[in-house]
């Protein structure tokens, strides 16, 4: 039986939109993402770290109460793909 984890909605449609990725996209990637946000259903652990990865946002950020304060992207850039968090308050 697969875990079945309780995530606030408010926090996946936070990491939805901070990734900057077209909500058309994130629906058809993970088809159940409408019901995860109205709360009818809860996603796997395994969704959740995909849907996770795929918006660019740390799997620990969605296990918090309320989505972080600061606003943070997450840049990716020279050949060696180097990562950085770009925060401001």
């Amino acid at each position: 039986m697969a875990l079945r984890v309780n995530i606030k909605p408010g926090l996946l449609a936070w990491a939805a939109e901070r990734s900057g990725i077209e909500r058309e996209i994130l629906h058809h990637r993970f088809p159940m993402l409408a019901a995860w946000l109205d709360e009818s259903m809860q996603p796997t652990l395994k969704q959740l770290e995909a849907f996770a990865k795929a918006t660019y946002t740390p799997s620990g950020l969605l296990f918090l109460p309320a989505p972080p304060r600061r606003r943070c992207r997450f840049l990716t850039t020279g050949l060696w793909r180097t990562q950085m968090w770009l925060c401001r308050a």
